[in-house]
């Protein structure tokens, strides 16, 4: 029985060892993000599958992507604020992406949840983590405005009021330099 314990034990020294140096290696492989240096790629398929979708299908428009999840408290209570940006912001050249990070939730989930809130700017889900990865995803929502040329403006992490005077402000702000109203 002891050395059950002292093998469950070591397990637990080698996990505790292993697990942080792993994670810091492969955030060694990807490349900081920072504000004002090049959005990192992303890549999801649309909730009917038909299509896939990355950055450059966006370049030239001032996005906010959001990276979320159906579980995510912080996640539903932000949702609706950024339906109401994009009702207040009706320029083409400003979309609002909304990309799923959880690959272990299924589009029909994804898409009762987009119902559920009368969401119609365009739901994405990264079926395969590579989005996750690429914007360092610790925690949930994480935002990020990407200027039309494709450049990292604002970063903000848990919930956020994007239909308040500073956000839709920041918007407009990125819109106007952009040459866009």
């Amino acid at each position: 029985m002891r050395i059950r314990y002292a093998i469950a034990g070591i397990a637990l020294i080698l996990a505790a060892w292993v697990i942080p140096v792993a994670f810091r290696h492969a955030l060694d492989a990807t490349p900081e993000v920072l504000l004002g240096e090049p959005a990192p790629p992303f890549q999801a398929v649309t909730l009917d599958g038909r299509d896939s979708l990355s950055l450059d299908d966006y370049r030239g428009r001032v996005v906010l992507l959001n990276l979320w999840a159906t579980w995510c408290a912080p996640c539903r209570e932000e949702m609706p604020a950024m339906q109401r940006l994009r009702m207040m912001i009706p320029d083409s050249a400003f979309a609002v992406v909304a990309v799923n990070v959880d690959s272990r939730e299924t589009p029909r989930q994804i898409r009762a949840f987009a119902d559920e809130l009368a969401l119609t700017f365009d739901i994405l889900h990264d079926e395969s983590d590579f989005t996750a990865t690429q914007y360092q995803v610790y925690g949930l929502p994480q935002s990020y405005l990407i200027d039309g040329s494709g450049l990292l403006r604002v970063r903000e992490f848990g919930a956020v009021h994007w239909d308040d005077s500073t956000h839709v402000g920041q918007v407009r702000e990125l819109l106007a330099a952009a040459g866009s109203s």
